[in-house]
């Protein structure tokens, strides 16, 4: 669930999961090795590039599609 509401908490929503991610130093590092170092937070996948999406879309995280790497945007 990407927000809380009355059946979903905080906790168990995608912006709590936002922090996992920004919590990691991002220095181009592949979209794939951020998975690997974070998976055990995160119940899927699709919930993990979700809530990237949702960084990238706050410009919190940049994106390079063409050699599939993030960075802080800061």
């Amino acid at each position: 669930m990407i927000t809380p509401n009355k059946f979903t908490d905080l906790d168990s929503s995608i912006l709590a999961k936002l922090e996992i991610i920004l919590d990691k130093a991002i220095a181009d590092e592949t979209i794939r090795d951020l998975y690997h170092a974070v998976a055990h937070r995160f119940e899927t996948a699709d919930e993990f590039l979700l809530a990237l999406d949702v960084l990238y879309i706050l410009g919190r995280v940049n994106v390079n599609f063409k050699t599939a790497t993030v960075s802080d945007a800061a």
